[in-house]
């Protein structure tokens, strides 16, 4: 999936993909925009955010962010993520079974509710506050795969992240334009492919 935004081209600061990332390439004390949510994006806000850096996530389509399995001591949102793990194993080797199909259609369906449980519990666990929470909850109706990160909801959370929730008019000579009408300035792009 590449991901297209008007006038990319005008933009005069540094524009860089997710998946290719160098954090050399950034400049201490850069305002950093990040475009999209792909598993690399994940991991480049959270070093963006530990670096010092003013990081501005642009999501106006959030996805479901689980936890990685088998880290630390189960919680509940850990505990949950595996469970759904275990469920899709289970669901892919019930196919070859009679009346499998079912077996593993209802599986997928009891997986998505536990990511979604997890992914609310690791929100809630993460983020202190319910904007920024709400901001960050995808719709009932989402049916994109979820994504794993221990340390991602902590850093869109943190003090030196600001998540914008308003769709991208075009991208700027100085930054992003959202719907708004407000122009984010900015001195480097990440985009994710």
């Amino acid at each position: 999936m590449t991901l297209t935004l008007r006038h990319i081209d005008a933009f005069q600061g540094l524009v860089l993909d997710s998946d290719t990332f160098d954090d050399e390439l950034v400049v201490v004390g850069s305002r950093v925009g990040c475009i999209g949510t792909d598993a690399e994006m994940l991991e480049v806000v959270v070093r963006m955010v530990d670096a010092g850096h003013r990081v501005k996530v642009f999501e106006d389509q959030p996805r479901r962010v689980v936890p990685s399995v088998g880290v630390g001591l189960p919680r509940s949102a850990e505990a949950l993520a595996a469970s759904a793990y275990v469920l899709r194993r289970a669901a892919r080797a019930a196919q070859p079974l009679p009346g499998g199909g079912l077996l593993r259609q209802r599986a997928r369906r009891t997986a998505a509710a536990i990511d979604t449980r997890a992914a609310s519990a690791l929100r809630a666990r993460q983020v202190p506050d319910r904007w920024v929470r709400r901001q960050l909850t995808p719709t009932p109706l989402d049916r994109r795969p979820s994504l794993r990160s221990d340390r991602y909801l902590a850093a869109v959370g943190s003090d030196g992240c600001e998540l914008v929730g308003w769709p991208i008019a075009c991208i700027s000579r100085d930054g992003v334009r959202t719907c708004d009408g407000i122009e984010h300035r900015l001195d480097v792009i990440v985009v994710a492919r």
